[in-house]
C-alpha cells in the first residue's frame, strides 16, 4: 500500500482536525488497509467496522454537539473520506454514504424528535444509514426526480417506488428523497417517519 503522506503539504486546519486525521489514519492502517483486498474481492460489506468508526466519533462530524456530534464540519468529513479511501475506497465511499447522505440529511432536515430517535444509533455505528434517490429515467440526478409524496394522516405516501437505495441490503435507516406536492416543485424534499 502507498503511504500517501505528503509532509510538505501543510494546510493548518487546526489542532482538533489534525488530531482527528491522525486518529483516522491510525485506524485505517490498523483495521481497514489490511482487509482492503479481501473486502473488494469477496464483495462482503465490512459491517464490523461501523461500531469502531462510531467509537472514534467519525459519523457525527457534521452533527451538532447537542445531538451527539462534534460539529467539526464538512472539511473534517472530507478528510475522513480521504483517509479511509487511502486504505480502501470501498470503505471510504460507504462511510460517505452513511455519514453524509443519511446522517447529515437527518441532521439538516429532520424534526427534533426524529433526530433524537435516529441519530444516536447512526452516530454510534449500531445502525447503518442509506439514501434512496435513484429512479427510472433519472438515475441519481436528484434534480430530475419525479417521485412525489404527500402527507396523509401523519404518514408520508410516495406515489411510486425508488429503484435503488445505496447500502439498502445492510441499512436500518434510509432517507428517501421526494418532491413535496404541497411545496411546489422543489428539487428534493426530505421526510422521515416518526
Amino acid at each position: 500500500m502507498l503511504t500517501n503522506t505528503y509532509p510538505t503539504l501543510q494546510f493548518n486546519l487546526g489542532e482538533e482536525v489534525e488530531m482527528m486525521r491522525t486518529s483516522v489514519r491510525n485506524f485505517v492502517d490498523d483495521k481497514v488497509a489490511p482487509r482492503a483486498a479481501e473486502i473488494d474481492s469477496t464483495d462482503i460489506f465490512p459491517r464490523d467496522l461501523w461500531p469502531l468508526m462510531g467509537d472514534l466519533g467519525l459519523f457525527g462530524v457534521t452533527v451538532s454537539e447537542d445531538h451527539g456530534g462534534s460539529n467539526l464540519g464538512y472539511m473534517a468529513q472530507a478528510i475522513i473520506v480521504e483517509e479511509l479511501c487511502r486504505g480502501s475506497a470501498s470503505v471510504g465511499l460507504s462511510y460517505g454514504s452513511h455519514a453524509n447522505l443519511c446522517v447529515n440529511q437527518i441532521n439538516r432536515w429532520a424534526s427534533e424528535a426524529q433526530k433524537e430517535k435516529y441519530l444516536p444509533k447512526l452516530l454510534s455505528g449500531e445502525h447503518l444509514g442509506a439514501l434512496a434517490m435513484s429512479e427510472a429515467g433519472s438515475g441519481s440526478d436528484v434534480v430530475s426526480m419525479k417521485l412525489k409524496a404527500e402527507k396523509k394522516r401523519r404518514q408520508i405516501h410516495p406515489e411510486r417506488h425508488k429503484i435503488l437505495d445505496n447500502q439498502w441490503s445492510n441499512s436500518r435507516c434510509s432517507c428517501c428523497l421526494c418532491q413535496n406536492r404541497a411545496r411546489g416543485r422543489l428539487p428534493w424534499h426530505h421526510d422521515f417517519p416518526d
